[in-house]
């Protein structure tokens, strides 16, 4: 769960280091080295993102 969790907060903008900083903030230990190298070299795909019509800006969909 920690590894989706990541995932989300990076698709949402945030970077790999300080999603990973806040996930082990709440759990201790929660990523090993294998999930670790797997995030570091994860590229966000903005998938969660969608674009306001309106005012042309991006706005995320997690809630």
């Amino acid at each position: 769960a920690p590894v989706l969790v990541a995932l989300a907060l990076i698709e949402s903008g945030m970077k790999y280091e300080d999603a990973i900083q806040f996930i082990r903030q709440k759990r201790r230990g929660a990523i090993n080295s294998k999930q670790l190298t797997y995030l570091e070299k994860y590229r966000p795909k903005q998938r969660l993102r969608f674009k306001d019509p309106h005012n042309h800006k991006n706005k995320c969909c997690i809630m």
